[in-house]
């Protein structure tokens, strides 16, 4: 009656209505605590979850995954579950998410596990400042716990004061990721879930979507993506009260970042042409090639994949166009290479003239090149960065314009090729 998921995650979903007789189906070895367990597990109206808790009981080294996701069983019960739970030493992921309060002896016995490193709570009220402090001592004290999620559990000022003093009071650096997501955090202060999260070194991803975040947030979060000691590489904030403003303060604390790749920006629908433009001059500030070397070459992600008919009609296509060339060429780990098609590119715009710039004219040669015949690893021409590709025929007129853009400007390099300028000028 118990699912696996696959054989290689052992996850136990319940998902069908068990037979009554399953009850007497359990071998006569089973001792008499064994017996009151299955009973007390035992569910009438779902899945016989008694197997599955026997064996985590047992600390059966095979059950590393354990998901439940209705409540249905008594408050005796999920006492009993989180000492069980608390004395297990194997179990690895634990998952609870259903519409409803969860019980605080539960937590309780939860607080004694030593083993799990993924914990998340999804759809459960825990505004409730007995049930935060009851959760706060496992927080504290489990030593591999890598990924907190508590998600849309109603978390307010004093349950988020209650978490982030358990996390500040942590003595082993393990937490890599902290999912928030679907909290109503527009009364609470995100300068003190800064402080907190500044002083990690592990934690890699934070996820605040649909938070109610807006320009105090941003401000507030701004001085984390600035840290540089912060080894942040994703941070997830769709569906907040994001607008023009806050994207262009997010759109500042990036400039020297060099290890943010993600910056979810996906629903929030305030940000219009002032608000993208200031993330496409992040990542490729065409105004001059020193603007383009100090842009932000890391960056690679929006989460806007979906949604590029927004961007279209907030920067247009040649703007859009450039912003995604510039994340995915951000990709790309030789930020020479990375620097160099966007310098192409921007000349390709006519955004910037290389001819003008303070490029060595020795160093020309190989730019005219690099427009004129290479091609990236795919045999696409680096002039091309449009989706849909340009027709080659429009390619090769962009290319010759890019050429002839920079000898006009810088007509020496005829006269060392051809020996005179008439020949450049004809």
């Amino acid at each position: 009656r118990v699912l696996l998921d696959s054989p290689t995650t052992n996850y136990f979903h319940f998902h069908c209505k068990p037979e009554k007789s399953n009850i007497m189906s359990f071998s006569n070895d089973d001792d008499d605590d064994d017996d009151d367990d299955r009973r007390l597990f035992y569910a009438h109206y779902y899945l016989d979850l008694s197997p599955t808790i026997l064996r985590i009981k047992n600390n059966d080294a095979a059950v590393t995954n354990l998901y439940l996701h209705r409540r249905h069983f008594s408050e005796r019960a999920w006492r009993h579950l989180g000492d069980i739970i608390g004395l297990n030493t194997h179990l690895e992921v634990l998952i609870i998410v259903f519409n409803g309060p969860l019980t605080s002896e539960l937590l309780h016995g939860l607080q004694n596990n030593k083993s799990i490193e993924r914990l998340k709570i999804g759809r459960i009220g825990l505004q409730v400042a007995e049930k935060m402090l009851s959760l706060a001592p496992f927080l504290t004290n489990n030593p591999r716990l890598r990924s907190t999620t508590l998600q849309s559990c109603g978390l307010g000022a004093s349950s988020v004061d209650i978490l982030l003093a358990a996390l500040s009071n942590r003595s082993e650096d393990t937490l890599e990721t902290l999912n928030l997501d679907g909290n109503d955090f527009s009364d609470v202060d995100l300068d003190v879930i800064v402080q907190v999260l500044s002083r990690s070194r592990s934690l890699t991803k934070l996820s605040l979507g649909k938070c109610c975040i807006g320009l105090k947030g941003c401000t507030s979060l701004s001085a984390l993506l600035r840290n540089q000691a912060s080894n942040l590489t994703m941070l997830y904030l769709y569906g907040n009260s994001i607008d023009d403003k806050c994207a262009e303060v997010l759109a500042r604390s990036l400039a020297k970042n060099t290890k943010l790749n993600t910056l979810s920006l996906a629903g929030n629908r305030g940000i219009t042409t002032r608000g993208w433009t200031s993330i496409l001059d992040l990542v490729c500030n065409s105004v001059s090639v020193t603007s383009i070397n100090e842009s932000n070459h890391t960056l690679n992600c929006l989460n806007m994949q979906q949604r590029k008919d927004l961007l279209v009609k907030a920067l247009g296509d040649n703007d859009a166009n450039i912003l995604y060339a510039s994340l995915n060429m951000n990709c790309n780990d030789d930020k020479m290479v990375v620097v160099r098609r966007k310098m192409i590119w921007s000349h390709a715009r006519r955004t910037l003239n290389l001819g003008e710039s303070n490029i060595e004219t020795a160093a020309m040669p190989l730019i005219l090149g690099l427009i004129g015949n290479e091609t990236d690893e795919t045999g696409v021409p680096l002039a091309q960065y449009h989706d849909p590709p340009l027709p080659m025929t429009r390619l090769d007129t962009i290319r010759i314009d890019s050429l002839y853009c920079i000898l006009r400007s810088r007509p020496d390099l005829c006269e060392k090729a051809c020996g005179s300028l008439t020949y450049c000028s004809v």
